[in-house]
């Protein structure tokens, strides 16, 4: 019993760390958007929100959007993959990384190579992987 209950805490623990649950990214084919969830703080910290996104359309996070400079934690939702762009337009400059589920909840150091881009994200294009 005292090993159960603690196996649920903890796997309750983990499932709550995630911004998608499996059951949440199902069937989302079916509207016709792909989703991404962006946080204001890194480990899901402040405000959170699930933009939906045209597959393979641009969206371009520029001033004056709720999200500008302010994007610390990101993950697409299972089965799509996101590219997101240090310049508008998702150009594809140096300045552009490649996003799969489950993201990443801190922003400041991504990677192996530690890349910040806290706060950086200009632009996001997402589509089905």
């Amino acid at each position: 019993m005292k090993f159960t209950a603690l196996t649920l805490a903890a796997l309750t623990t983990a499932a709550t760390a995630f911004p998608f649950s499996m059951i949440e990214g199902m069937n989302k084919r079916q509207t016709g958007t792909v989703g991404v969830q962006v946080a204001q703080h890194i480990h899901w910290g402040g405000n959170r929100e699930t933009l939906r996104l045209q597959p393979g359309v641009c969206l371009d996070i520029k001033n004056g959007h709720k999200w500008f400079q302010a994007v610390s934690s990101i993950s697409p939702e299972p089965k799509v993959v996101c590219d997101i762009f240090a310049e508008f337009g998702c150009s594809d400059g140096e300045a552009y990384l490649r996003m799969r589920y489950p993201g990443d909840e801190n922003l400041l150091q991504v990677g192996k190579t530690g890349h910040n881009w806290n706060d950086r994200i200009m632009s996001i294009r997402c589509k089905w992987a």
